[in-house]
């Protein structure tokens, strides 16, 4: 599906279109299983990470973090989003996957949810922090990190009602930092 979302900030007037698209790994009832249905079965529930990409990369860039974190117990995703969006509207996509990886898991996925973002999606999972506690959305965000997040769009800080546990990792390679 498709979902129409809402970004002043960003690079393309609004409103844009962003095709729900994501790459998802999990701790699976045995190797090879692709179908949510098939989750291990030796917890009932799992932990939830989401990996928001940068400007001018790939949701598939991130298979490898995927992989690692399904291997230690996690409902992993990557998900898709559009070159030049802004922290507001990757948020809001997040969310949106986060509502359909809910669906997909049926109950086997704890409210409790770790956000990776790497540049603008670093930027951006600063931003779910804040929308989701100012909206009262739900989403039990427990951690943060960004990956040479971005600030050109928004100052976001994490303080306050949406203070949140954040790590931060800054390189020297990244065209938007």
């Amino acid at each position: 599906g498709t979902l129409i979302v809402n970004d002043p900030q960003g690079d393309v007037p609004p409103p844009i279109s962003v095709n729900l698209v994501a790459e998802v790994r999990f701790p699976a009832a045995m190797a090879g299983v692709t179908d949510p249905a098939q989750i291990s079965n030796f917890k009932p529930n799992y932990p939830l990470i989401v990996c928001v990409h940068g400007n001018g990369h790939n949701f598939s860039n991130y298979t490898y973090l995927l992989d690692h974190w399904a291997k230690n117990g996690f409902i992993a995703a990557s998900i898709h989003l559009n070159g030049g969006m802004a922290g507001e509207g990757r948020a809001r996509v997040l969310f949106k996957h986060i509502d359909i990886l809910n669906g997909l898991f049926a109950g086997h996925i704890q409210n409790e949810i770790g956000i990776m973002g790497h540049s603008r999606g670093g930027e951006g999972v600063v931003s779910a922090a804040r929308l989701n506690q100012q909206q009262a959305l739900g989403h039990g965000i427990k951690a943060i990190i960004s990956l040479g997040p971005t600030d050109q769009y928004t100052n976001e800080t994490l303080g306050g009602a949406w203070a949140t546990p954040y790590l931060v990792m800054h390189g020297a390679m990244d065209g938007d930092v």
